[in-house]
């Protein structure tokens, strides 16, 4: 087996493109299936809610999402169009029923007006955040008063012990995220790590960890 180009991947993993990046797509949804359990165990939603996941990837998870409550209003961003259209694709019929909406953009200025969500759900998308403090004040922004927001993320001995983060990757310890949602005005409401066992590109079987953090805006 050829070993992957590592650098690649790490960029993929960031925006994936083309038909690497579809791979990369499905790969997300085996290798993150601990985080999103984890995620949506931590996760409530109210008959209504208006709720935003940034980074969807392929959008295979939305269908689960919804099944937390089929009431809620569910919107998707997304800074990769190639995940766009794979998310469009794999979820047409939630598409034409309205119980999802999709848009292509970038995080770091958000097409929707203040005070649009109740919910916002974010994962794996930490590390790319060029600028950490003004990535919580947008989100921030867009949040209701009183809204939740769910960040999950592997921490910072996991993310760097792998061979693909060694370039565009910031790391985090739980304390950071903790700390960072405080001083922008969030209250941490729960906080959960959880180890399990994943794939590595060589097939073989290898510990990992990820958390969760579900926040308040105060």
């Amino acid at each position: 087996m050829n070993q992957p180009d590592f650098l690649e991947v790490g960029r993929q993993l960031r925006k994936p493109e083309g038909d690497f990046g579809k791979i990369i797509g499905n790969n997300m949804n085996t290798g993150n299936a601990d985080m999103h359990t984890l995620a949506f165990e931590l996760l409530t939603f109210k008959i209504g809610d208006s709720v935003l996941e940034i980074g969807f990837g392929n959008g295979k998870y939305f269908p689960e999402l919804l099944k937390l409550n089929p009431e809620i209003s569910l919107t998707g961003l997304d800074y990769s169009q190639t995940m766009c259209d794979e998310a469009a694709a794999n979820n047409a019929e939630l598409l034409q029923s309205g119980k999802l909406k999709l848009l292509c953009g970038d995080a770091a200025q958000m097409p929707f007006e203040a005070e649009s969500f109740d919910v916002i759900l974010t994962l794996n998308t930490l590390y790319f955040w060029r600028d950490a403090d003004a990535q919580i004040e947008e989100l921030k922004r867009v949040l209701k008063p009183n809204g939740k927001m769910l960040i999950g993320f592997r921490p910072k001995h996991i993310v760097e012990a792998l061979p693909f983060t060694k370039e565009g990757f910031t790391t985090y310890t739980q304390e950071d995220v903790r700390r960072l949602l405080e001083t922008h005005g969030f209250a941490v409401l729960k906080e959960e790590l959880r180890e399990s066992m994943t794939k590595g590109f060589d097939g073989g079987d290898f510990e990992t960890a990820c958390a969760c953090i579900l926040a308040e805006k105060k």
